[in-house]
Order: structure tokens, then C-alpha cells, then sequence
């Protein structure tokens, strides 16, 4: 399964839901590569910040690859996963026919939860159509607590860890809904 994550700078919250996910799925079985892009580029040096709350949990950016945000990166991948409803939109913008598989990351959790997770036998992509298939058009419109991450960068050492707090407990969900596939798309 390749997974691509999605944020603005492609600092803080894209290397994070990346290497989150990435750690969650292969500690529950499933192969997954998972990269991490921002819609401004590959991005600078990650947030020290960043780099010591994700240590905390086991993990580091590294941990996935930051790559450009390009339709070639965007139709390779299985999953794609932004942080606020802006970069899901972009991603769709770039490449249209990936909107069955493009989500924010609390949207993806919130709609697997009540479908139910994806089964082993079913094709990844048939899953993520039903769920992208309940969808309004004004869904992924403005900007949402309930489905937009904050952005931390810049902020304290206190939104940087609620920041990554959360998407770990958000990408543990989504690993949970996704685990037992073993990678397969």
C-alpha cells in the first residue's frame, strides 16, 4: 500500500501523519510505504519540536520520504491523506480521478468508524470509493475543526505536541481500520 500524506510546507504535520501511519500499519502486519509532500514543496529542516515528540512515540521523520507534490506522486498512491480540507482539495485539483481516495486525515477516520474497516478481501480502492461515495460536494469546502489538523508550526512546544498527539491517535484509527490488508491495494 503506498499512502501519501499531505500539508502545507510538508514540516510538521505531513512527515508526521507519514511516519505515524507508516508505524502503526507495520506494527500491525501491513506493508505500506508511506511519503509525506506539501503543497509549497519538499520543505526545509523539520521542527526539532517535531523530531523530539515523534522520538517520543518511537518514531522520526525520516521514517517516511518527503517528496514534491506532483500528479505522477499523487496517481502512485493508493491512499492520500491531507491535514486540512485546503490540501485535499488541491490534490484533487491536480489530479481529479483520485478523489475516491483523497481524505482528510480525521474525514478518513470519521467516515471508516462508521463504515467499518476496510475488509482483506475487498480492494482497497472499493473501500475508499464507498466511503468518498457519502460524501457532500460542500464537504470538503472552507475550513473545518472537524476535519482540518492545526497547523503548530511556528506555535509552542505545547501545539507542536497536541499536534503530533493527535495525529497519532488519529493515524492509530486509521491503522486500525486498514490493518489485516497486508498491503495489499
Amino acid at each position: 500500500m503506498q499512502v501519501l500524506a499531505v500539508c502545507t510546507a510538508n514540516l510538521c504535520r505531513s512527515p508526521t501523519a507519514a511516519a505515524l501511519l507508516q508505524r502503526h500499519l507495520r506494527a500491525a502486519g501491513t506493508e505500506v510505504t508511506a511519503r509525506s509532500t506539501g503543497l509549497m514543496g519538499v520543505g526545509g529542516p523539520i521542527p526539532p519540536p517535531i523530531v523530539e515528540e515523534l522520538a517520543r512515540l518511537g518514531a522520526s521523520p525520516e521514517d517516511a520520504a518527503r517528496v514534491l507534490l506532483t500528479e505522477v506522486a499523487v496517481r502512485d498512491a493508493d491512499l492520500i491523506i491531507g491535514l486540512e480540507r485546503q490540501h485535499v482539495r488541491e490534490v484533487i485539483l491536480l489530479a481529479p480521478d483520485v478523489e475516491a481516495r483523497a481524505f482528510t486525515l480525521k474525514e478518513l477516520a470519521r467516515r471508516g468508524e462508521r463504515a467499518g474497516p476496510a475488509s482483506p478481501t475487498v480492494p482497497l480502492a472499493g473501500w475508499l470509493g464507498a466511503l468518498a461515495a457519502a460524501r457532500q460536494p460542500a464537504d470538503l469546502l472552507g475550513e473545518s475543526s472537524s476535519d482540518d489538523v492545526a497547523d503548530p508550526y511556528g506555535g509552542s512546544r505545547r501545539g507542536y505536541r497536541r499536534a503530533v498527539t493527535e495525529i497519532d491517535e488519529l493515524t492509530g484509527r486509521v491503522a486500525r481500520l486498514l490493518a489485516g490488508r497486508g498491503g495489499r491495494a
